[in-house]
C-alpha cells in the first residue's frame, strides 16, 4: 500500500505546508513440505518541507510484555522521530524444533526474525538547526546515521495457542536512560497468543 498525505499552510489554521509520502510491501513465502514460513516487510518514507516531530515518521515501539510482529519489540515508545527512512524485517517460523529430538510428535516450533529502519533526520527538520520548530522532549530523539536493528527468537504453538520470544537490541545501546528517564531495555521476554495447526 501506498499513503499520501499533504498539509496546506493556512488551511483551517494550519502552521505548516508539507507533503509526505510512505510505502509498505508485504510478501509471505511458503516453504514445500512445510519446513518453514517466512514474512518479509519493506516499507519507507519521505516528508517534504519544515516540520515540527509530531509532524514526522514515528516509528511504532513496543514497551508491553506481549510480542508485536510489526512494531519494534525493544524500542520505547516515541523514541525516534525522522522525515526519511527504509525499514525491513523479516519474521521466520520453522515447523522444528529441538523439542522433537526428545518428543517427535510435539508440535513446538521455532521463530526467528529481525527488524531494521535506517534513516537520519534531515537537517531541514531538526531543531538543533531551526528553533521555531518544536524542541524534543518526552525522551523522543533523532534517529540517526546508524540504523535501529533488533533480532527475536522464541517459540511458538505451545499448548497449540502460546509463543514465547526473546527480543534483543542491537544498536543505540549507548545510554542506560533517554533525556527523560525512559529506561532503554537491552532485551525482554515477550508472550503472545494464536493458534498454529
Amino acid at each position: 500500500d501506498v499513503t499520501y498525505r499533504r498539509g496546506i499552510k493556512g488551511l483551517f489554521g494550519a502552521d505548516y505546508g508539507y507533503n509526505a509520502l510512505n510505502f509498505n510491501l508485504f510478501r509471505r513465502f511458503d516453504f514445500t513440505r512445510n519446513i518453514a514460513q517466512v514474512d518479509t516487510y519493506l516499507s519507507g518514507g519521505k516528508i517534504w518541507g519544515r516540520v515540527p516531530f509530531p509532524l514526522l515518521f514515528i516509528p511504532e515501539g513496543n514497551q508491553s510484555y506481549v510480542f508485536n510482529s510489526r512494531a519494534y519489540n525493544v524500542m520505547n515508545f516515541y523514541e525516534f522521530a525522522t522525515d526519511r527512512f527504509i525499514a525491513g524485517s523479516v519474521n521466520s517460523t520453522f515447523d522444528w524444533s529441538p523439542i522433537r529430538l526428545f518428543n517427535p510428535n510435539n508440535k513446538i516450533k521455532i521463530c526467528v526474525g529481525s527488524k531494521i529502519i535506517y534513516g537520519p533526520l534531515s537537517e531541514e527538520n531538526d531543531p538543533a538547526y531551526h528553533p521555531d520548530l518544536f524542541m524534543f522532549n518526552n525522551g523522543i530523539r533523532a534517529l540517526g546515521n546508524t540504523p535501529y536493528a533488533e533480532f527475536n527468537i522464541g517459540l511458538a504453538n505451545i499448548f497449540n495457542m502460546i509463543r514465547i520470544d526473546y527480543s534483543r537490541r542491537l544498536t543505540y545501546l549507548d545510554s542506560d536512560d533517554t533525556t527523560e528517564g525512559n529506561k532503554i531495555t537491552r532485551g525482554t521476554i515477550l508472550f503472545s497468543g494464536s493458534f498454529s495447526f
